[in-house]
């Protein structure tokens, strides 16, 4: 919702939002979602809070009394007082405290720059972060690490331009890889944490596309996105009333982690970010075009596993990701 409104996209469902944000913030109604607290999974879930703040404000402040937007941002600013699991979540204190700046209301300018030289602690090299202080190399990389980078790199281009041009030229350099994740047919390789996330394997592109980045031409960056989401709805990945289940190529509740819920799988709308382009933009006014040719690395060759050792974190899959290319 909150990239289709900002592409221009109007629609009454935002007053369901007013009213859950009404109640979820006042402390005083039974609707209160309640003070967040250190490691807690609620921060994660103002990340998209924090993002609406900053691309669709018209939509989801604005409209609210100025004691409601009071209550709001007091109770997105909880997250500046709380200890965080130093990785990735990193980003969602930053966009919070965006979205807070965006609209007018207290923010800590230097809780974004703590986080945000964290975060610079974590980069790799050759393109590659890894989540935190860990070996993890998955999904996260893209559709977490860069997928944030690239939209703080959108938001703040005018106003931080060396970190903004930093994040793209990194996010260019990774995509030279990651492109071997993906089928001509749009699947994808099945590996990682939070699978149940699904399409969201495909966000990192349209972040590509909110920076105006053609790494590769708009026409094989639409292809990917759209044949992935092309794959994904051929599976039978709904529930009741069109709800995303918690699962992979099917509902699967083993396919869950410790931190799932039952909207968990919604993350896989991270693929529609490029929805917050214009009609007139070049990734939509692209013909869709098949992946370009892609040829096995050299430098991996000596690998003695076959594969990018950034890419994953354990020998097994490194053979079965070369079997798949």
């Amino acid at each position: 919702m909150v990239p289709a409104a900002a592409g221009g996209f109007a629609d009454d469902i935002w007053l369901i939002y007013h009213d859950a944000i009404r109640y979820g913030t006042n402390p005083s109604s039974p609707e209160y979602w309640g003070d967040i607290e250190d490691y807690d999974q609620k921060t994660v879930e103002t990340a998209v809070l924090g993002l609406a703040l900053c691309m669709a404000p018209e939509q989801i402040f604005y409209p609210l009394s100025k004691e409601e937007q009071t209550r709001f941002a007091d109770w997105l600013y909880q997250v500046n007082y709380h200890k965080i699991p130093e990785n990735n979540w990193r980003f969602f204190i930053v966009l919070v405290n965006l979205g807070l700046k965006n609209v007018g209301m207290p923010y800590s300018s230097e809780r974004i720059k703590q986080e945000l030289e964290a975060l610079d602690t974590y980069y790799l090299g050759e393109g590659w972060y890894s989540d935190g202080a860990t070996e993890q190399r998955d999904y996260y990389i893209a559709f977490a690490m860069h997928y944030y980078a690239l939209i703080y790199a959108h938001l703040m281009k005018e106003e931080d331009p060396v970190r903004s041009k930093l994040y793209i030229e990194r996010a260019k350099i990774f995509a030279q890889d990651f492109i071997y994740w993906f089928s001509e047919d749009g699947d994808s390789i099945p590996y990682g944490r939070s699978l149940t996330y699904r399409f969201a394997q495909c966000a990192f592109w349209g972040a590509l596309a909110l920076n105006d980045v053609e790494v590769f031409s708009y026409g094989v960056m639409k292809g990917i996105v759209l044949r992935h989401l092309r794959d994904w709805f051929q599976k039978p990945i709904f529930s009741r009333d069109g709800i995303l289940s918690i699962g992979y190529s099917y509902e699967n509740l083993v396919m869950s982690e410790s931190y799932n819920a039952p909207g968990s799988p919604a993350w896989s709308l991270k693929a529609f970010l490029p929805l917050a382009l214009s009609e007139s933009h070049p990734f939509w006014q692209a013909k869709e075009e098949p992946l370009p040719a892609l040829t096995y690395k050299k430098s991996y060759a000596s690998s003695s596993y076959g594969f990018c050792k950034k890419a994953t974190s354990c020998s097994s899959i490194y053979r079965w990701t070369i079997c798949w290319l």
